[in-house]
């Protein structure tokens, strides 16, 4: 027997890739049926999903929750359960790690996959079709007898090659290709995100994954065959006339032979790339390879540039590391980007100076700032936290405010400036990227010409000039007399 499954995708900025894949899966290797329902840009989503759920009649409805969806997963769960009594699942991080926020008397929510899902919601509509009772299922949270029972870890899956293809066709990806979107900071193309790994091995304090990985049994990092990468890569190009890729793996660098691979097969397809990878795995080879490939930008996870910081939340690496990866990508002429954090516990004003004399000294080409949030499943978040459901709205906030909050840092430093001095202290006499990736990269400029969104280049181009000329006109103001216009200006966003 059959059945189907409806997966909802809450408002995202990037396409749900944990549902395309498993939906694709489920279409492509069992004989159920899935599809998809984006939230995204509906003035009543609430009636969509009820709408959807009248006219396709699915034996079950799937969620994805991140700890910041939480609430709206369990609002939607309910609709669904009002509307149609449909069964519903929900999955991914937040679900895999606190199944019993999900499963409990009375819930709306009737199974959680726990961790890496593909096989465990094929088995899970396989039992459902049969008409059995899934509590006990590996992989699997239910209710038995009152209480959640959580089936046995699953393995991972060992081998990705048993992975179809992503079907792009389960959901309007028009927008999410669009050049507006900038998927690769600075390069206004038709861009799309591949992945060609699963796992990471770090262990960063502030980071969930390795958590999440650990909710199945197995080796966490696992690679796609470079072949069906380069199918996939093929495909969007010529199918959807895809300039730019991002490459999305949190372990990309991390194999040297397998980079080099992969960029002797990039070269072939005359597109532009960027991807993330670690200080440590970076070499004047890998460089000049990716370069001569087509990549235009790495961006890299610094998070401080106190060495004290990184060693408490374990980021594994110290600055001298980060100085001589900058180096080589600038000898390599290529962009830079540095994540960074602020409001790292126990943070001082020497470790926000320190910061500061990093950025400058190692001169990234753009920088992406974040305040340090204690999402649940992290470490840090154990230490300094605890697990207490009644703070899972907050985690909807993102930006300075989020110190209103979770404040960990030890200084007083209000997060706005250490905020505005970090941007400063990368863009004081620097081009936006959007503008210097056409001088560092000709062949951006040409693709996009003769493509037809030469003016989606212009536009980003005046826009960051003239956020940049505004910062730089604002950075001459005193920091007192700076925090009081923002005062006045979220008073005025709160009014209108």
């Amino acid at each position: 027997m059959k059945t189907s499954i409806l997966l909802i995708s809450l408002p995202k900025k990037l396409p749900p890739f944990s549902l395309l894949s498993l939906a694709s899966y489920i279409n492509a290797k069992t004989e159920h049926r899935a599809s998809i329902l984006e939230l995204s840009g509906l003035a009543d989503p609430a009636a969509a999903i009820a709408a959807r759920l009248k006219a396709d009649k699915p034996g079950l409805v799937g969620f994805g929750c991140f700890t910041c969806d939480y609430p709206e997963v369990m609002r939607f769960a309910g609709v669904v359960k009002e509307s149609s009594g449909c069964r519903v699942v929900a999955g991914n991080v937040h679900a895999s790690l606190y199944p019993e926020d999900f499963i409990f008397p009375g819930s709306p929510v009737d199974y959680v996959v726990v961790g890496e899902g593909e096989v465990t919601l094929a088995e899970l509509l396989d039992r459902l079709a049969a008409g059995g009772d899934p509590a006990g299922l590996a992989g699997v949270a239910a209710l038995a007898d009152g209480k959640m029972l959580v089936g046995e870890k699953r393995p991972l899956i060992a081998d990705l090659a048993v992975l179809p293809r992503l079907d792009y066709g389960l959901i309007p990806m028009e927008p999410h290709f669009h050049p507006a979107n900038r998927a690769v900071p600075g390069f206004s193309a038709r861009t799309a995100t591949v992945y060609t790994s699963r796992g990471c091995p770090s262990k960063c304090e502030f980071c969930a994954a390795n958590t999440v990985w650990k909710c199945n049994s197995g080796p966490p990092v696992r690679f796609r065959p470079i072949e069906e990468v380069m199918a996939e890569v093929r495909e969007l190009k010529e199918k959807y006339k895809i300039q730019c890729l991002a490459f999305g793996d949190d372990s990309f660098l991390l194999r040297k032979d397998r980079v080099l691979a992969l960029c002797a097969a990039m070269k072939e397809l005359d597109m532009f790339w960027a991807v993330q990878g670690r200080v440590e795995h970076i070499s004047a080879e890998v460089v000049a390879a990716m370069k001569d490939a087509g990549c235009v930008m790495i961006g890299f996870g610094v998070e401080s540039g106190s060495d004290s910081i990184l060693a408490r939340i374990q980021k594994g690496i110290n600055t001298a590391q980060i100085r001589g990866a900058f180096a080589l990508c600038k000898a390599g002429r290529l962009a830079r980007m540095a994540y960074i954090m602020c409001n790292h516990p126990g943070e001082t004003e020497e470790d926000v100076r320190l910061t500061v004399e990093l950025l400058r000294e190692t001169g990234p080409d753009g920088i992406n700032q974040a305040v340090l949030t204690p999402y649940p499943g992290t470490a840090i978040y154990e230490k300094y936290v605890g697990k207490k459901p009644e703070n899972y709205r907050l985690f909807s906030n993102i930006g300075a405010e989020l110190t209103t909050y979770f404040k960990l840092c030890a200084h007083d430093l209000p997060m706005d400036q250490v905020l505005d001095a970090y941007w400063l202290a990368v863009y004081a006499w620097r081009l936006p990227v959007s503008l210097t990736a056409v001088f560092r990269e000709p062949g951006y400029l040409r693709k996009v010409l003769f493509t037809g969104y030469f003016s989606s280049v212009a536009s980003v181009i005046l826009k960051d000039t003239a956020v940049w000329l505004r910062y730089r006109a604002v950075a001459a103001i005193p920091w007192p007399a700076r925090s009081l216009l923002r005062s006045w200006k979220h008073r005025l966003e709160k009014l209108f």
